[in-house]
């Protein structure tokens, strides 16, 4: 059987994966959220920042509200384009791995099965991966703020 595709020991229990596969399941779902945070963050920043300086200024609404009406904005473009985001990375992977002549490659995501998929370690390595992908693209996606006048 493949790596990771046995299901249950000889006594009936379900085989835990190992930590290889949990780190890359992990690194699977890790990059698509780099792409969505990315995205989320600086369409977040730049429609708050737009909303704030030209509705705050006429309507009277406070920072806040752009920021939280900026947000609506960005996340209603992060459902629209979510799957734009995670083709887009299944085809740069592929260019990277030519461009680098293999030398940078995605190990391939754990052939695990259904019942090993439902385990509570691989559920976890999936959220923590989601959790850190994220994080990493909302920190990369506030380069916007570069390009923002400074406040007096």
């Amino acid at each position: 059987a493949a790596e990771g595709a046995m299901v249950t020991s000889s006594d009936g229990q379900i085989v835990e994966p190992t930590r290889q596969q949990l780190r890359v399941v992990a690194l699977h779902q890790s990059i698509p959220f780099v792409g969505f945070g990315i995205m989320d963050n600086s369409i977040l920043l730049l429609a708050g920042e737009a909303i704030d300086t030209t509705l705050g200024v006429t309507l009277g609404i406070s920072t806040m509200c752009a920021a939280a009406i900026g947000n609506i904005i960005s996340d209603v473009v992060g459902v629209a384009f979510g799957t734009v985001i995670e083709d887009a990375i299944a085809r740069w992977s592929g260019r990277i791995e030519r461009l680098s002549n293999g030398k940078v490659k995605l190990p391939p995501l754990p052939k695990l099965s259904h019942e090993q998929r439902n385990l509570r370690s691989v559920r976890l390595a999936s959220q923590l991966g989601c959790a850190i992908g994220l994080t990493v693209g909302c920190i990369i996606g506030m380069f916007p703020l570069l390009f923002f006048p400074e406040d007096e």
